[in-house]
């Protein structure tokens, strides 16, 4: 039988970082994390770009637009701290097409009011910053504290860290039921007890959820990224990660990307 304080359900970098806070908060705590698979932070923690976005996109003073700014700046103190690779190569916004030139003075006020530093770009500029590239309306935004980190370094540093904060820690241990007020069972048979549980489990957040008969009228909605490497034979070199002005009704969905 396994007690704890405080038990998380998922070890990705949203649970290990949680379960970090908790230890700062709680130092004489028992922290728990239980991830499925053979190690932490196997899934879209270190499967993806690892861009560090500003919080331009958002609407001002939303809880959204302060935790990717706050966020973004952590992240690449972070970097800076552990001595992580870190591309601290700005961002261009670039219209493709007549609709999206008018979001370029939303964007920038976003940005004002966000508290980003955003700077218009003109043609003449964007040919010098980036010569193969274009943007409908011959304007362009840059944003140069957009960055690109090392999600795979970053989850390792994290990993030791945990171990240093005595963060106890299974792996291939999936959750299957709640078995008591404050239990749960693994797929192997362990059981777990807890005062709080934290469900971070990702993608499975829904599922995990559904068995403590919380947010039975959602479900997750996964969706995912594709990435093409350029061959060096392209010919074609960029220096910046290159965005379309997003749709800012969705602005998640950016569907170009374009990085070194």
């Amino acid at each position: 039988m396994n007690n704890s304080d405080f038990l998380i359900i998922g070890g990705g970098i949203v649970g290990a970082t949680i379960s970090l806070e908790l230890r700062r908060r709680y130092p004489k705590s028992k922290i728990t994390i239980l991830e499925k698979e053979n190690q932490l932070g196997s899934h879209s923690s270190t499967n993806n770009s690892g861009v560090i976005h500003s919080g331009i996109y958002y609407d001002p003073n939303s809880v959204k637009a302060k935790v990717c700014k706050i966020g973004a700046e952590k992240m690449i103190e972070f970097h800076e701290e552990y001595n992580l690779p870190l591309k601290k190569i700005g961002k261009i916004l670039v219209c493709t097409n007549h609709d999206q030139v008018n979001q370029i003075d939303i964007l920038l006020d976003r940005a004002k009011k966000n508290n980003i530093q955003a700077y218009e770009v003109n043609h003449k500029q964007l040919k010098e910053m980036e010569p193969e590239t274009n943007s409908f309306g011959g304007r362009a935004i840059y944003v140069p504290i957009t960055s690109v980190g090392s999600p795979i370094d970053v989850m390792n540093t994290i990993n030791k860290i945990l171990v240093d904060k005595k963060i106890n820690i299974f792996t291939e241990t999936e959750i299957v039921d709640k078995t008591g007020p404050s239990q749960v069972s693994s797929k192997n048979g362990s059981k777990f007890n807890y005062g709080f549980l934290i469900n971070t489990s990702g993608s499975y957040s829904d599922v995990i959820s559904n068995k403590f008969e919380v947010g039975d009228e959602y479900t997750m909605l996964p969706f995912r990224g594709l990435y093409w490497e350029l061959s060096k034979k392209s010919g074609i070199d960029v220096k910046h990660l290159i965005y379309p002005v997003p749709d800012l009704r969705f602005p998640f969905w950016e569907f170009i990307q374009l990085l070194q």
